[in-house]
């Protein structure tokens, strides 16, 4: 959560999650007891379903925000079919203690936050 945490200071997160509100909402009450990290939440009622358990989250639904600020990282490179210039896809975490790829997501992100156009 302290990636999350030192994330916050340079973008406005949200959840989008083509889950169910309920499972979703458990995950962030774990993740975020107090409220501080996430700006909203956008389940599985604003994804586009596809396909059989594909879902694809279209950025478009941020009305008041512009493409060239917003990022979606996902494990799922489909996941951001609708703006493909805005994924970043992360390998699965697969319980590695050695593994560093949110580290590497941070530092690239934090640099990216300088950018006129994160595309």
């Amino acid at each position: 959560m302290e990636i999350l945490k030192e994330l916050s200071a340079f973008y406005d997160i949200y959840v989008f999650s083509s889950l169910k509100d309920v499972l979703v909402n458990k995950i962030l009450k774990r993740l975020d007891p107090k409220n501080t990290i996430f700006k909203g939440v956008f389940s599985k009622f604003f994804c586009q379903k596809v396909a059989k358990g594909i879902y694809i989250k279209d950025l478009r639904i941020f009305m008041n925000k512009s493409l060239k600020d917003m990022v979606l990282v996902d494990k799922s490179l489909y996941s951001f079919a609708c703006q493909m210039d805005n994924g970043i896809c992360l390998m699965p975490w697969v319980d590695d203690p050695e593994d560093c790829e949110l580290l590497y997501l941070k530092k690239y992100l934090i640099e990216l936050s300088f950018c006129d156009d994160v595309r």
